[in-house]
């Protein structure tokens, strides 16, 4: 604003000086006032009010300095400068006021100048400016009169006169000219520099040939001819400057004593008038002649426009016609075909009468095979004046002679001055493919009737309330009674109980809005026996009278077969003992009962010698019938309320309840006996078969307050160490046993490795099944102490009996989540596992691990795996499924581990949303050999698919497991086959650099079983919680 500004007051403060120096002597004014059109200008281009004001005080401060120097008097060079202002203000808001007074001086309201009165292009800018000049000049002329009077100068109707023409003069010279070189933006085409040049030098010489002193004749006009070739021939900006340059030119000449004829004026005063009206003349008519040529030029173009535009609606419509899908015709009363589509050809015949087109008859049915009557014509109604939509007539091609149906349209084209229409349109379609797909649905409609009816299974439509609409003879059969019985009787009668459950999944079902609900429910026969049933029902679109349609499915033979499976998942398949869980469920009973009562009873833990050596040399066969063998020794030594476990590999428990020390050491030994003497393996394998036991009673392990399985693990190792084919007794009095007082010390060595960063983590590879590569891994913790690497199977559980569990775990998530940044440098998408053992579900300090390192490491959604375990979900089915959705929200995925090691594992996928499942190996070792696994294996993949859950194969011991992972369509495998566990750099040397190469199953692998035994560091069984 301030370079305006300065411009401005510079070009004002100039003007008033020449302005001046131009006084007219008889009334001391100016013959010419510049100054008017500069403070015009400024006024009529400022942005602001603030401007404005600037403007005011600058112009009033400007005038009575320059007054005051050159010799007037205070008080009349006053009201001189506050008609100057005056001049400014009045041009300023002319504009706005002409243009809603006579619109026709109005600008374009498109027009994107953001001081639109400033614009100077058409006929209307001239004549706005004009106008806004006499106004302006005129309402100075009043405050000018004050200041002449005030001068000693009689005002006189001559001299306002005066005023009013010199004032609106220099508006038009000056502003006009200046605003159309401010617009100057709109021109689209210059004349070349030479023409500009050339009509510059003509103008200077005719304006000294017809102005120059010793010139009298009235040969004035010829200036204004030049002005008509400027108007013509540029554009505005060049034409105004031209017009202004003639006037200014003519006025400094009449100045300096010359000015032709114009100076021959003899009274001053009327020389002025006559002077400033020729400056006038020759400014408007260049502005005029130049606009209204713009204008007609403009107008010229947009006809143009117009027209071509014409010319395209007209193509667009003929495209319209030519692209109507089916027929369109526009026709007369004498039927002459004023409009058609090429298409029209296919639904009517076209021949020429009198030289214009006209259409045949069409022969019609109507779809029952009645006749269409003349009246009846689509044409004949639309020439009636109302109109015909989708009547459907049997006809023929008029070309093939098809049978065809068509759909036939016509409306009247009536004008407002019209009464009867003389055209219309006439719109064809071929319907004959639509109406046999509507037969089709009939049909269809029929054949859905007869498949509901003729349904294996029970269907039923029901209402709202559960009523049934709509009965199969299958749910007849299911219900005992003829399905015609069943309509108008309510669901809820066919089952027990108060029907309570059942409304509300009718409910769900409704609200669900089409989605499938399922549930299961229990109807009465009407022999009386329960008839278990599978229901999934949808709601049907009504929305008045929602119905249900309710599949009722009998799956009395699924629940025996459930039944069986309960008892698969506490027991063991090879061996028929109680399984892994079973026994911790009774384990942790007798617990809390030696808690209530005192302890009591014993643990023998019982482990086969050199069971991995038989397993590699003699196959999987010989091992697993040797546990098998192993299994009936033991079912036969125990009584029926002692619990007699396998719990994996070659490993056994027994819990005697209430069996003393004596008494435990004596079963001990004649066990240790039998193993020897009975158990067999086939003839190829080996001919003596030892096992090793480790007994504790629990008033020993209460006394010493250590974990019974524990202190029997160590006791186990205390045989094998001592020779095997034997036993170890921790008496109850015997504090001194070295091997044994050693690990019964794990409580304090755990407090201590956690202390003192004792542990490690290890890294097993988790294969990716489609893209042939190590994706992932899973983080399995160490105990580095005294000189070896204890495996887990050795402290998880006295970690939980300790409760140093929740601990431990934390120190996994802090440390194996870090390991992201270095994996990330050699595979971007890489994911890394790790397991939460049962008794840290919802403990806040896991959470609060989590959520740390995942906001400082940045961990990326998916690239964190969360393993629960189904013995930790079994626990508490609410806390997990809270514990999964809070980690979901953090980005982390859900893993559901060892999935069908136990009964609940369907119900766990029903209540939790997992992401993963991690098959248990039992399904996967041996399921390329057999038959039962495999079909176990297959349904737990399909179901997963049609969850939507990725699949992960465990315990892949073999080239020929992983090949039953890929063709059963797994995404993901791990096992000894992938790779052991291994640091973070051997994992990242071997598996990130280059191709995984699958070890052989014989490295180190249990063949028998796909795990390892009791003899190899890792046992996955044993490791439950927070390892593998």
């Amino acid at each position: 604003m301030f370079i305006r500004w300065l411009f401005f007051i510079v070009c004002y403060t100039a003007a008033t000086v020449v302005g001046r120096s131009a006084l007219l002597p008889e009334t001391g004014l100016s013959l010419f006032w510049p100054a008017a059109g500069i403070s015009a200008w400024w006024a009529i281009t400022s942005r602001s009010r603030a401007e404005l004001i600037v403007l005011s005080a600058s112009i009033a401060t400007a005038s009575t300095i320059v007054g005051a120097f050159t010799g007037a008097s205070l008080v009349p060079a006053f009201f001189y400068a506050l008609a100057n202002v005056t001049v400014a203000l009045i041009a300023r808001f002319a504009g706005g006021w002409l243009v809603a007074a006579i619109p026709s001086l109005g600008v374009d309201r498109d027009d994107p100048d953001p001081v639109p009165n400033a614009r100077m292009s058409t006929v209307a800018d001239v004549n706005r400016l004009l106008a806004t000049a006499v106004i302006a000049a005129s309402a100075s002329a009043a405050v000018g009169m004050v200041g002449l009077a005030t001068s000693g100068v009689m005002p006189t109707g001559e001299a306002a006169l005066a005023w009013v023409v010199r004032y609106s003069t220099a508006i038009i010279v000056v502003t006009a000219p200046a605003l159309a070189v401010r617009s100057s933006g709109r021109v689209r085409r210059w004349p070349s520099a030479v023409e500009i040049t050339t009509l510059l030098v003509v103008s200077v010489l005719v304006q000294w040939l017809v102005f120059r002193p010793d010139v009298a004749l009235p040969i004035s006009f010829i200036p204004i001819c030049l002005l008509f070739w400027s108007g013509f021939r540029m554009p505005m900006p060049v034409a105004s400057v031209h017009g202004a340059f003639v006037a200014l030119s003519t006025l400094a000449l009449v100045l300096r004593g010359a000015g032709g004829a114009l100076g021959d004026v003899a009274n001053p005063g009327m020389r002025a008038l006559v002077v400033q009206g020729y400056m006038v003349v020759v400014a408007v008519l260049a502005l005029l002649v130049s606009a209204a040529l713009t204008e007609r030029r403009q107008l010229t173009s947009t006809l143009r426009k117009s027209e071509r535009q014409a010319r395209l609606q007209a193509a667009q419509l003929r495209t319209i016609v030519d692209t109507v899908p089916g027929g369109l015709v526009v026709f007369d009363r004498q039927r002459h075909l004023l409009v058609r589509n090429d298409a029209i050809s296919h639904f009517l015949t076209i021949k020429e009468v009198d030289g214009q087109p006209v259409a045949a008859s069409l022969p019609m049915k109507h779809l029952d095979g009645r006749d269409v009557t003349v009246d009846e014509f689509p044409s004949v109604i639309a020439l009636g004046g109302k109109s015909v939509s989708d009547m459907r007539v049997r006809t023929s091609d008029p070309s093939t002679r098809e049978p065809k149906i068509f759909s036939i349209s016509s409306a009247p084209l009536l004008s407002a001055e019209q009464e009867q229409p003389e055209y219309a349109v006439l719109l064809f379609h071929d319907v004959t493919a639509e109406h046999e797909q509507v037969e089709e649905l009939r049909r269809a409609h029929e054949q859905a009737e007869r498949l509901f009816a003729d349904a294996p299974h029970g269907l039923a439509l029901l209402d709202a309330d559960g009523h049934i609409l709509k009965a199969n003879s299958g749910l007849g059969a299911l219900a005992g009674v003829p399905e015609s019985a069943l309509t108008g009787h309510s669901l809820l009668d066919l089952g027990d109980g108060d029907g309570a459950e059942l409304r509300d999944y009718l409910a769900r079902t409704i609200a669900g809005q089409g989605a499938l609900t399922t549930t299961d429910w229990r109807l009465h026969h009407s022999g009386g026996q329960p008839v278990y049933v599978s229901l999934g029902s949808r709601a049907l679109c009504n929305e008045d009278h929602p119905e249900i349609l309710v599949n009722v499915i009998d799956v009395s033979e699924r629940r025996r077969y459930e039944r069986r499976l309960a008892h698969l998942a506490d027991h063991d398949a090879l061996t028929g003992l109680a399984n892994r869980r079973q026994f911790d469920h009774a384990l942790e009973a007798h617990l809390d009962r030696c808690e209530r009562s005192g302890p009591r009873g014993a643990l023998l833990l019982i482990d086969l010698d050199h069971f991995k050596e038989l397993n590699d040399t003699f196959g999987h066969a010989a091992g697993d019938h040797l546990l098998t063998s192993v299994g009936r020794i033991l079912r036969s030594s125990f009584r029926r309320s002692d619990v007699v476990a396998r719990l994996g590999g070659d490993e056994f428990a027994v819990l005697l309840s209430d069996a003393d020390q004596a008494v435990a050491e004596a079963k001990a030994a004649a066990l240790v006996h039998r193993i020897e003497t009975e158990a067999s393996s086939p003839g190829q394998g080996p001919s003596r078969i030892t096992a090793s036991v480790g007994v504790v009673t629990f008033a020993a392990a209460a006394r010493r307050g250590a974990d019974p399985m524990a202190l029997g693990d160590s006791l186990l190792y205390d045989a094998k160490d001592a020779g095997r084919n034997g036993y170890v007794v921790l008496a109850e009095d015997d504090r001194d046993q070295s091997r044994t007082g050693v690990r019964m010390a794990w409580k304090d060595r755990l407090v201590r490795a956690l202390a003192d960063g004792l542990f490690e983590l290890h890294l097993q590879p988790i294969y990716d099944v489609r893209a042939g590569r190590v994706a992932g891994a899973e983080a399995l913790v160490r105990l580095a102490d005294g000189g070896e690497l204890v495996h887990p199977g050795r402290f998880i559980y006295i970690a939980e009996r300790a409760g140093l569990i929740a601990e431990l775990d934390a120190w996994v998530i802090r440390n194996a989540v870090p390991m992201l940044g270095t994996l990330r440098q050699y595979a971007g998408d890489f994911e890394i596992g790790v397991n939460i053992s049962a008794r840290s579900l919802g403990n806040a300090l896991i959470e609060d691990a989590l959520t740390d390192v995942i906001e400082q490491i940045g961990v990326r959604r998916g690239e964190l795996i969360v393993e629960i375990t189904e013995t930790a979900a079994v626990q508490d089915i609410t806390v997990a499924r809270d514990f999964a959705d809070r980690m979901r929200d953090l980005g982390v995925e859900i893993a559901l581990d060892d999935f069908g090691a136990g009964f609940g594992s369907f119900h766990y996928l029903k209540h939790i949303s997992f992401d993963w499942v991690k098959v248990d190996g039992e399904f996967v070792a041996n399921a390329h050999r057999d038959p039962r696994d495999l079909a176990m294996l297959r349904s737990i993949v399909g179901l997963a698919n049609d969850l939507g859950v990725r699949t992960v194969a465990e315990w892949v011991s073999s080239p020929a497991a992983m090949d039953v992972a890929r063709e059963l369509g797994m995404d993901a495998a791990q096992g000894f086959a992938i790779g052991a566990p291994v640091p973070l750099e051997d994992f990242v040397a071997r598996y990130l650099s280059g191709e995984v190469k699958h070890q052989s199953s014989h490295d180190d692998v249990t063949e028998s079983t796909g795990a390892p035994t009791g003899d190899s560091p890792d046992q996955p069984r044993l490791a439950e919680g927070i390892t593998a």
